[in-house]
């Protein structure tokens, strides 16, 4: 027979499991999975440089010069091929010569200075009776006038300034220069040659640093995050060459299909290798147990 102590018991007791269990369900929902589960196993993939650019014109034109050919090292904003501008070099000077000179804006305050002069002498004689209305009314348009002159020039010249700078803007367009430093790839252009905007005609590279995604199984990198160490075996030596990197990205979203996720891997190049090879990837030491 069941007493009321006896239930308060049970209650207690079944409380204290569907407590026991309840925390284990919220340890096991945790946003970060014991370092166990995390994958070992080696994943194939490819290194590459973390910066690489096929680099194009925005506009048509003519190639004038080459300036580099492939191997050499460039600096960032370096020169590296420049097309013919030589009318738009002329059309930079003559916007540049309007825009710095100021003769107009001279000659129209001289001109307003004088209407000025006159239309005083004007109010004077009015005052005096010695001119009418009409005529006071004349000169004050005329020194209106004037003054409206002056302003349409300062007007003018500051529209030949920003005229100036779209010039110059498009002069910019003809020299390609290289957006980083780097060694030169490829130059796929000649002098003379004809060249269309966005076909690739350099190709700049820093390999000092190296890219590899990784697609790794979602269930072993459940514990892995950003700043994380990472090995990568390279077999171009023999034996393969072991590098460590870090980890500089984790997908947030998986491939439902092969059940993997990207993880991103950077990796200091100190032994010169070319980019583009394969790789071995894994998120534990070579000599760690599995």
């Amino acid at each position: 027979m069941s007493t009321p102590c006896t239930n308060i018991r049970r209650s207690g007791v079944a409380f204290v499991v569907v407590a026991v269990f309840s925390v284990a369900a919220l340890g096991l929902a945790g946003v970060a999975p014991v370092s166990p589960a995390r994958f070992i196993e080696p994943v194939e993939a490819v290194a590459r440089a973390e910066q690489d650019s096929a680099l194009a014109f925005t506009i048509s034109g003519t190639v004038g010069k080459v300036l580099v050919q492939p191997g050499d090292k460039v600096a960032a904003s370096q020169p590296l091929v420049q097309l013919d501008d030589a009318e738009s070099r002329v059309e930079v000077e003559l916007l540049r010569l309007r825009a710095t000179s100021d003769l107009e804006e001279r000659a129209a305050k001289a001109e307003w200075d004088l209407a000025e002069v006159e239309l005083e002498k004007w109010k004077e004689m009015r005052r005096q009776d010695a001119a009418n209305e009409l005529q006071l009314r004349k000169a004050t348009l005329e020194a209106e006038r004037s003054r409206l002159a002056y302003e349409l020039f300062v007007q003018r010249r500051r529209e030949a300034e920003l005229q100036l700078r779209q010039a110059e803007e498009r002069l910019r367009r003809f020299t390609l220069v290289s957006p980083i430093s780097a060694v030169v790839d490829e130059v796929a252009v000649e002098a003379g040659e004809v060249v269309e905007p966005a076909r690739a005609v350099v190709r700049v590279v820093d390999a000092s640093m190296l890219r590899i995604d990784a697609s790794m199984p979602t269930a072993g990198t459940l514990g892995v995050k950003v700043g994380d160490p990472a090995w990568i075996s390279v077999p171009l030596t023999s034996p393969p060459t072991v590098m460590k990197g870090t980890i500089k990205h984790v997908a947030s979203v998986g491939d439902a299909g092969s059940e993997t996720r990207l993880v991103r891997v950077q990796v200091a190049n100190t032994a010169g290798f070319p980019a583009g090879f394969g790789c071995k990837v894994r998120l534990s030491a070579p000599d760690s147990p599995r």
